[in-house]
């Protein structure tokens, strides 16, 4: 490949990620969509919506509820001897205390479509209880099958309470018949609705159709019933809208009204129907009754069923037993209230949200690794914010979680080919390196080649591990061209300080990592304490060397970790007959790793081991850090700071290591007091020195909770 055809494929590469991750991100949430999971989880999202907004919403002060309740069936049974049904008379009662209250409106939620089995007085005595009050609407029936002699009654009877809607926009026929009260109380009654509810798919009740279609004739819903009256009002319907009079509602895409419901019923004044024909009772006896018609002057009353043995509870948003008449009552508060929810836009701007949030993952997840996360959380939050906002101050349904699918998919399956696109760096950059050799060890290899014979033997080695910190986010940032030049410019210096100056042996580039040891192939002098200069050094190049990996893009300071130790290990000729290496195995190489990472833990740029200061004595100036025991092993370790060569120790540090050592004295004789006391002598001597300050917490852990008797000071780690 070219030079310019590479560049073209490494720039077009983010292009190419961000319509990968889009597409799989579209083509995974339009499966949803189509097999109604996501339908079911918006419908979710919404109804945990509506029970935030429950929590808040003040009750409708006009709505009161009459209750037939398991109390007043049991006590009518056992006072009284009544089974359900009730004689109509125990309705008359209620209607007649309704009315000496001056209750506005009564919404009675019970057909009576049958006789009484009181016989006939009965039910007259309840129409003319109807007629009296003069404001009670009665529930029908719109009938798919049957219903026609119920319709003909009605036709006959009450044919005025048919509405009249503008052709062209009637809704689909929901039956061709009607049951209905008998002709008794069709006369007597105000008005009437229908009262049928349809669940969405999950069986929960979250919308009412405003009117019903008997054949060419309309009749509105029980819970509007009283905004037809008196007959004439204006009505409006359109394909998203219905208007009653002065009253404009939102319609979903089949023509229903999405409730708003005003809390759970359990917020309204209730009361049982017992109280309230027992305080009628009163009145007619002359007595004070413990319930006064004034509970109910001005009052909407909504008289239904909670008896669990009446059947009439229905799922809800809010509730899984909701009982049948409270959806009547929803609906009028909705209508006379804040309004009905609007989901006009719900499904209109259901892909076009999609895709924009899903659009905004994928290019978000082909950027680094902490600004593609960055933007992806503050994108979920603005969104979600905007949805709340539309949902609560607006009363506008969207859907919630498909545009947040799309943003997270599409981020994730992004981040994913970001991950994979840099591990291919980094093993380009691993297998470009790996021939790095010193002119003199190969010279002297060439002349004796049986050294890198396949065989393995075991040789005493330094081992040295070094890592570059933030290498992740530096790879992510960069262009692959760039971080290469930058390692480039890097290894440079590195590698020419270990091969150049010190004669190591570069076994191998891990990405940004090197492994380099002495001792092996050739033996030299002093392998320990020239990894231990190399190292020095190279941390002095690496201060030296920011400026220019700054204007190669670096971004911030570049910063390396250095781990040594000194120990046997198998070196050989390693791999297979059409791959060979030659390197390092055993338990020296994996310590000397270990030691690298474990630098983050305190703060550190190099560590050793015991074992490596043993074979360099005071050639080099260190301190004592920890002991620890890594995991398969049962000795533990004592690790050491690499500070300096002779000589170039700072003042300050010089102060802060004599009071350090004395404080280390100390605390491993379990003296912690004392240890403390040496301690902040060396904060103060060089403050924000996180190795001081590990070990001063420890001794006020320790002073605050002694360890055991069988303490040994020793740090175990427990991963590889």
């Amino acid at each position: 490949m070219t030079a310019s055809g590479s560049r073209k494929s490494a720039g077009s590469r983010p292009g190419l990620q961000t319509g990968i991750s889009l597409g799989a991100a579209l083509l995974v949430l339009g499966w949803l969509q189509a097999s109604g999971s996501l339908e079911r989880l918006e419908w979710l999202a919404s109804d945990y919506g509506q029970q935030v907004a429950a929590r808040f919403e003040q009750p409708s002060p006009d709505l009161h509820f009459i209750l037939v309740d398991q109390r007043s069936l049991d006590a009518a049974e056992e006072q009284w001897d009544l089974s359900w049904p009730w004689p109509r008379e125990a309705y008359a009662e209620v209607l007649q205390f309704l009315r000496r209250g001056g209750a506005s409106l009564v919404f009675l939620d019970f057909i009576f479509s049958e006789p009484s089995g009181s016989g006939p007085e009965d039910d007259r005595g309840l129409a003319e209880a109807m007629r009296q009050i003069g404001k009670v609407y009665l529930p029908v029936f719109a009938k798919s099958r049957g219903g026609e002699s119920g319709l003909e009654e009605f036709n006959r009877l009450r044919p005025g309470l048919w509405l009249h809607v503008p052709s062209g926009t009637l809704p689909p026929p929901s039956g061709s018949g009607l049951e209905v009260p008998l002709p008794v109380f069709l006369t007597a009654a105000a008005g009437f609705g229908d009262a049928r509810w349809q669940p969405d798919r999950d069986g929960v009740m979250r919308r009412v159709p405003p009117l019903t279609r008997v054949g060419n004739r309309l009749l509105p819903n029980f819970g509007l019933a009283p905004l037809f009256t008196p007959a004439g009002v204006e009505i409006s319907l359109g394909p998203h809208s219905f208007g009653v009079g002065k009253h404009l509602w939102p319609l979903d895409d089949a023509g229903n009204l999405v409730l708003r419901f005003p809390g759970p019923y359990q917020k309204y004044p209730q009361t049982s129907i017992l109280d309230v024909i027992l305080a009628n009772r009163a009145i007619s006896e002359g007595e004070t009754p413990a319930l006064l018609p004034e509970t109910f002057k001005n009052k909407v009353v909504f008289i239904g069923s909670t008896a669990t043995g009446l059947m009439d509870l229905r799922k809800t948003p809010l509730e899984n037993n909701t009982p049948g008449f409270y959806f009547s009552a929803a609906t009028w508060a909705a209508a006379l209230g804040r309004g009905f929810y609007d989901e006009r836009w719900r499904g209109i701007l259901a892909w076009p949200l999609l895709a924009l949030l899903a659009l905004l993952g994928a290019v978000w997840g082909a950027q680094s690794f902490g600004r593609g996360l960055l933007l992806t959380l503050l994108t979920a939050v603005l969104w979600a914010a905007a949805a709340c906002w539309l949902f609560f101050a607006r009363g506008i349904i969207l859907n919630w979680l498909a545009p947040l699918g799309g943003l997270l998919l599409a981020y994730g399956i992004g981040l994913g080919l970001s991950y994979r696109r840099v591990q291919r760096q980094k093993q380009f950059i691993q297998n470009a390196f790996t021939q790095v050799l010193s002119p003199t060890v190969l010279g002297r290899l060439l002349r004796e080649p049986w050294r890198l014979g396949a065989g393995g033997e075991v040789a005493e080695v330094t081992v040295y591990f070094s890592d570059l910190e933030g290498f992740t986010s530096l790879s992510e940032r960069l262009e692959a061209q760039a971080l290469v030049k930058l390692l480039n410019e890097y290894f440079g210096e590195m590698i020419e300080t270990i091969v150049g100056e010190y004669e190591g042996y570069v076994d191998k580039f891990i990405g940004d990592a090197v492994m380099a040891f002495w001792g092996a192939p050739l033996p030299v002098s002093d392998p320990a304490l020239r990894a231990c200069r190399a190292a020095l050094r190279n941390q002095e190049k690496l201060r030296a060397l920011q400026d220019r990996l700054q204007a190669l893009g670096a971004g911030g300071p570049v910063n390396m970790r250095i781990g040594i130790h000194a120990g046997p290990a198998v070196v050989g000729m390693m791999g297979s007959p059409k791959k060979l290496n030659y390197t390092i195995i055993g338990d020296t190489v994996n310590l000397a790793s270990r030691l690298e990472a474990v630098n983050k833990q305190f703060g550190t740029r190099i560590l050793v081991s015991g074992e490596t200061l043993e074979r360099v004595g005071d050639q080099v100036v260190s301190r004592e850090i920890d002991r620890i025991r890594v995991k398969g092993k049962t000795q533990p370790t004592r690790i050491f700071e690499l500070i300096a060569l002779p000589g170039l120790v700072t003042e300050e540090m010089q102060a802060c290591l004599a009071a350090y050592r004395r404080g280390t004295d100390c605390f491993w004789r379990q003296d912690f007091r004392t240890a403390l006391m040496h301690l902040d002598e060396a904060a103060l001597a060089l403050p924000a020195d996180r190795p001081t300050e590990i070990l001063r917490e420890r001794c006020r852990l320790y002073l605050r909770q002694p360890p055991p008797p069988d303490w040994d000071g020793v740090t175990t780690l427990q991963h590889k």
